[in-house]
């Protein structure tokens, strides 16, 4: 039998940080997961857009969890000698005079005035069809898959992970967790989309919804992340992430060639030179109806823990409030 304090299911965005919190408060872990390649973490831009919402607002926490979101990335990439974590300017495309007048009125609040690089003359960019001008605003994003994909190796390497999908059949929760050959003191669930099968949890406030990006190629000569109702990150090397969508009517996880075409012309009103389409991803995002994270402990077993539905903050929110859940259930200090 082996003995560990904490097994995790699942290593996508969630997982990985909560087993770094393990390590580095030297916590015994384990991790299992089944690298499924169309997971959210997997193909999500990790883009960290600093005004959100149709009222354009700052939220009052922002500041506070990007310090702590930097720092916490920052040392996984120091340990893992990879850079993931990159500022890089936004330039927010006005779609039309309203949207113009709207960034115009808003920029007059301080805390959204602290984030505006410049203001943007119609068609200032090359290569870009602007033709409201635009706002370029501090941004950021988090390589999302290199930090789960490194992260895994090092986890394969300490013999910390086991491949293979979950079985619940095989588990046995008492005082102590037991899952085929492995003893643990508590199990954490952080299986994404996967986790509206969990028999353990069942009736979570999930609203699954699937999501399509491309990777194309393109020769546009600017490094900043672009968005007009969707959004264009630069990956290096002319190679550009684009997208996404929201599909709440689906019947498979597969890419679609209907919503290809769609994000097709979207690409067309915003890019004024040549493009092509190198790459086309789908995966299920794990959403919830009020937006907001589910860190639940089990109402029956003590030592059963669930972390999902991370979202579009995810990148940002997710290292303050899986630390705070992490202190709370594990009895961690800081």
């Amino acid at each position: 039998m082996r003995n560990t304090r904490v097994l995790i299911i699942g290593q996508g965005l969630a997982g990985t940080l909560l087993a770094w919190y393990c390590e580095q408060h030297h916590i015994d872990f384990l991790c299992i997961d089944d690298e499924k390649q169309n997971t959210s973490s997997r193909i999500a831009a990790g883009i960290v857009h600093p005004v959100t919402g149709r009222r354009l607002v700052v939220a009052p926490s922002f500041s506070e969890q990007m310090k702590t979101a930097t720092e916490v990335y920052a040392s996984l990439e120091s340990t893992l000698g990879q850079a993931f974590f990159r500022q890089k300017p936004i330039i927010e495309i006005y779609s039309s005079v309203k949207s113009k007048n709207d960034w115009n009125e808003r920029s007059s609040a301080p805390e959204v005035a602290a984030l505006i690089v410049k203001e943007l003359a119609a068609n200032e960019i090359a290569g870009l069809k602007m033709p409201y001008g635009a706002t370029a605003l501090k941004g950021s994003f988090l390589h999302v898959s290199e930090l789960v994909n490194h992260y895994r190796l090092k986890l394969a390497k300490q013999k910390l992970l086991i491949s293979e999908r979950f079985d619940f059949s095989q588990l046995k929760i008492s005082k102590h967790v037991e899952y085929k050959d492995i003893q643990a003191e508590r199990i954490f669930f952080c299986e994404g989309a996967q986790a509206i099968q969990n028999p353990l949890f069942p009736n979570l406030p999930f609203q699954l919804c699937k999501g399509e990006m491309l990777t194309i190629e393109t020769d546009l000569a600017i490094d900043a992340i672009i968005n007009r109702d969707m959004y264009i990150l630069p990956l290096g090397n002319g190679i550009w992430k684009a997208g996404s969508n929201y599909q709440w009517n689906y019947t498979d996880d597969l890419p679609s060639k209907e919503i290809k075409e769609s994000l097709y012309g979207k690409l067309q009103n915003i890019l004024a030179g040549e493009f092509k389409i190198v790459n086309h991803q789908a995966a299920i995002r794990p959403t919830v109806r009020d937006r907001k994270t589910l860190a639940l402990q089990h109402p029956t077993y003590a030592n059963v823990f669930l972390i999902n539905g991370l979202g579009t903050k995810g990148v940002i929110n997710a290292p303050s409030l899986i630390w705070k859940f992490c202190k709370d259930s594990l009895g961690l200090a800081k």
